[in-house]
């Protein structure tokens, strides 16, 4: 393992990536914006970030697989393909564009959405295919260039209204997209190896734990509550950014 990665930081770690993983399972995102923030405090951030996706990528997989029949692969198709598409011109903007202000002017954007959303403010997509590719190209770009990829595909459901599940497996088939590419492209810089690997095995535990309850909590979370939640935990992540930004 890392050496920094030591039996006392492992336990606050463990604690972190259950409530994240508690909160991507009952909602299909937000992992990330719970762990990362808690895991930087414990480690630098070039062992946060590898750490951190094999685990987001353990939930993508047993939401998808354990709701499969829920799946409507042709609905998220297009924000897919967008999605991929949009990462390496984000990584260009990342190199030609200063991140720190883009990210700002993003996470205060997230938050006047998700705002407008909470107070019930929608807009009348029709074209919804179109409105996924767009979406999609938006997450990809922010993913590569601010790391905030998740606000615009989940504002996106949120507005059109998705079903629960329909919202929880179409959100967590996106990222398994997402993360796994993005799994791949840290193998290949050397970022993601057998020590960052190694502190993931160990974690994996309090992540499958944090699943487990997600599915005992989420038939009782109502349709309206759970988009409620949704919006609160992505306007989380335009709170987070801000401060991160700013401090």
């Amino acid at each position: 393992m890392p050496p920094e990665v030591t039996l006392y930081s492992l336990v606050p770690a463990a604690i972190a990536v259950f409530a994240a993983s508690l909160a991507k399972s009952t909602t299909g995102f937000g992992f990330a914006l719970v762990s990362v923030p808690l895991l930087l405090l414990l480690w630098e951030p070039i062992y946060v970030v590898p750490v951190v996706i094999p685990l987001v990528l353990t939930t993508d997989v047993l939401i998808v697989f354990n709701n499969r029949k829920a799946l409507e692969p042709k609905r998220v198709a297009p924000m897919v393909l967008a999605g991929l598409t949009g990462i390496p011109l984000g990584a260009y903007i990342l190199i030609a564009a200063q991140p720190e202000v883009l990210r700002l002017v993003i996470a205060v954007l997230v938050l006047a959405a998700g705002t407008a959303l909470l107070v019930g403010f929608t807009i009348n997509i029709r074209r919804e295919r179109l409105a996924s590719g767009i979406a999609g190209l938006v997450s990809g770009v922010l993913a590569s260039s601010t790391g905030l990829s998740g606000p615009p595909v989940s504002l996106f459901m949120i507005n059109q209204g998705w079903e629960k599940l329909t919202f929880r497996t179409s959100i967590s088939l996106y990222f398994l997209f997402i993360d796994s590419f993005t799994m791949f492209m840290l193998a290949v810089t050397g970022a993601l190896g057998f020590q960052t690997l190694q502190v993931s095995a160990v974690l994996w535990l309090p992540v499958l734990f944090g699943y487990i309850l997600a599915t005992r909590i989420l038939p009782h979370i109502q349709q309206r509550l759970f988009i409620r939640l949704a919006t609160v935990i992505v306007m989380g992540s335009g709170v987070v950014t801000i401060a991160d930004v700013v401090r």
